[in-house]
């Protein structure tokens, strides 16, 4: 696709330098007799045809093209098209010289250049973007170009709630924090609610993830009905609506209770606007360490939420930290710079320098040296392959000067930073302009940072329990309050064991917590919590079920790590061991099981294409068959005489 591509674009750029300066040539010019003379390509004297031929003939490197070849080529022979641009560049060039040259009207290659470029902008403006994109790709993949309302414009906002949930340490469902100026927000909610219901379904004895899949599609909105006529009907059962002044379109908001204080408050809200903080603090109750997440380094507010979080990591936990800087794809340095100056408020040090045109050596950057009493025991950073730029730089600051402990794998290696330049038309374009040094000088562009603890995600297997009792439509009659059989026990293992439903509750009874599951897994499976259960939904319950017997998942095994290396490295180093030699041991037994089903599934369309073929064969005799007897000679009739 690349290559035809190119071969598309440079038919182009030779039709539209074939016309740049032909154009003097298509315009009619007196002569010394007032006559007008049009000068044509028949018109090439014969001298010039020859001392071309000469040329061609003699040198193995001049150009020919051959109308009936798809690819020009050069004489003699055909061209690598792995280098098919370098190849078009040089044919480009040589042209241009030719061109100029030999044109009846005399111009330089220079001229010819930017008269080509004029006309191939102006006759194309559908491809301007991707010239742009080009020029700017030319020296440097970073620079680039952004469209007003794109790029460097989003505030990265989404669609939702603004809230984040979390399960307490009495295993129930807590907002464990609430966006600012999110819809939540505005609706009345608080870090520390612990929800009760969510559209009238009590959520006590669902997991996190339940939880989460009802909040974010109910209320369940049904399908416009129509009569013959086209008139609507309606929807059924539909749920309460907020007509959005903006739009005029219908909104149906959430109803949730949460438990404040020992006191039930009723909220409904409505999905909105909401802008993501970079960084995210969390605590680790059992652990005592503090969390933190930097997203980004992007957004205005970052600096005083990375210190807000810092705080609070000051506040509650002994003295040690985790920073993840994982996926985090770098963003305004300054930003940065402040942040790491916050656990190196030494305003003589130097946290790293900067190389550019501008200075002819590389530049140090100090400290802002103001001292917020941030001081920590053990500072732990999570990298990976995407962790680049100005997370690369943080990373670099705190492991030189805070002894900070770098876990997981080689960082990206992004270590050039752009200046952003907004034009007229609101418009943005970025040109790379600095190099970023680590605090002894040494550039890590293209090469990234190594982790003083390497490790990788690993994969487990999932922990599988094959349920005890067989589930059948014998079930569909105990689904009320209070029945119990080991119909309603079959289908709460099946529950618990597809994440519906925590486990500890399987007891054979039907009660609020098998009937919330129940509704959860109709929310997953058809969006619909109203939706009557059937055979088809237990049908349904046992194929999941099955797909958890041979369940395959990764495992955070970086932040397992990071939880040692608060202790000691040597620690770290053992734990990386043991993960590695698990991982091993899982990878086979994946491969295996990979290797199994894949064979499997090669019988399974081996059988098919055979009994295809049979099938085939045997209606191929059965017409023979008809054939012949169509075709088949009437019987003789005997005579008897009496």
């Amino acid at each position: 696709m690349k290559i035809k591509l190119k071969r598309v674009l440079s038919a182009i750029l030779c039709g539209v330098l074939l016309s740049t300066c032909t154009a003097y040539a298509s315009d009619t010019e007196a002569n010394s007799d007032g006559k007008t003379a049009e000068v044509t390509a028949a018109e090439t004297s014969e001298e010039a045809k020859k001392e071309s031929t000469s040329e061609a003939q003699t040198s193995p490197d001049a150009l020919r093209y051959d109308p009936n070849d798809k690819y020009p080529v050069y004489a003699g022979y055909k061209p690598d098209y792995s280098h098919y641009a370098s190849y078009n560049y040089d044919f480009l060039l040589e042209l241009i010289d030719l061109y100029s040259s030999t044109h009846l009207y005399e111009f330089t290659s220079e001229e010819a250049k930017e008269a080509f470029f004029m006309k191939l902008v102006k006759e194309n403006p559908d491809l301007m973007k991707l010239f742009i994109d080009t020029l700017l790709g030319t020296m440097d993949e970073y620079s680039a170009y952004f469209e007003a309302g794109t790029g460097l414009d989003s505030d990265g906002s989404t669609r939702g709630y603004g809230v984040l949930l979390s399960q307490g340490s009495d295993g129930r469902a807590y907002f464990s924090e609430i966006y600012e100026n999110s819809p939540a927000g505005n609706a009345g909610l608080k870090a520390g609610d612990r929800i009760v219901t969510i559209e009238g379904i009590p959520v006590e004895g669902l997991t996190i993830d339940s939880v989460n899949f009802l909040l974010k599609h109910l209320p369940y909105v049904g399908e416009e009905l129509f009569d013959a006529n086209g008139v609507s009907l309606g929807i059924p059962n539909e749920p309460e609506f907020i007509i959005n002044e903006l739009s005029g379109k219908k909104e149906y908001p959430v109803h949730i209770d949460v438990e404040r204080n020992g006191e039930i408050i009723s909220v409904k809200m409505l999905m909105g606007r909401v802008v993501h903080s970079d960084v995210i603090y969390q605590k680790n109750e059992e652990k005592k360490y503090g969390y933190i997440l930097i997203s980004s380094f992007s957004k205005s507010t970052v600096c005083e939420d990375f210190r807000n979080a810092l705080t609070l990591a000051k506040k509650e936990c002994n003295g040690n930290i985790i920073i993840d800087l994982r996926d985090n794809s770098g963003g305004r340095i300054e930003f940065a710079t402040e942040m790491a100056g916050y656990l190196v408020p030494d305003k003589d040090r130097v946290l790293y320098y900067i190389n550019s045109r501008q200075h002819d050596k590389p530049e140090p950057i100090y400290s802002q040296g103001i001292d917020y009493g941030f001081s920590f025991d053990k500072i732990v950073i999570l990298t990976n392959e995407y962790t680049a730029s100005a997370a690369e730089l943080f990373s670099s600051v705190l492991s030189y000067h805070c002894g900070a402990m770098i876990v997981g794998v080689q960082t990206y290696g992004k270590a050039v930073g752009q200046q952003s330049y907004r034009l007229t038309n609101g418009d943005m374009f970025t040109v790379t302009s600095i190099e970023m040094l680590d605090p002894l000088g040494r550039s890590y562009n293209n090469v990234g940072l190594t982790p003083d603890v390497e490790i990788d995600i690993t994969m487990r297997r999932g922990e599988f329990k094959a349920p005890e009792k067989e589930l059948t439509a014998d079930a569909l009659q105990f689904l009320t309050e209070g029945a119990e059989s080991d119909g309603v026990y079959a289908l709460q293992e099946r529950l618990t064991i597809c994440g519906f439903m925590a486990p500890g509750h399987i007891s054979g009874k039907y009660d609020t917590v098998t009937d919330a599951a129940l509704k959860a897994f109709l929310v997953y499976t058809q969006r619909n919590d109203k939706e009557p259960v059937t055979e088809k939904t237990l049908e349904s319950l046992n194929r999941l079920t099955q797909t958890y017997e041979n369940y395959y998942y990764y495992y955070d095994s970086q932040l397992d790590v990071a939880e040692f290396a608060l202790s000691s490295r040597s620690q770290a180093k053992r734990r990386v061991s043991e993960l590695e030699k698990e991982n091993k041991k899982i990878t086979a037994m994946y491969n295996e099981w990979q290797a199994a089903e894949a064979a499997k599934i090669k019988e399974e369309l081996r059988a098919e294409k055979e009994a295809e073929n049979q099938a085939e064969l045997e209606a191929e005799k059965n017409a023979d068959s008809e054939a012949n007897e169509g075709t088949q000679a009437p019987a003789q009739t005997e005579i008897v005489e009496g």
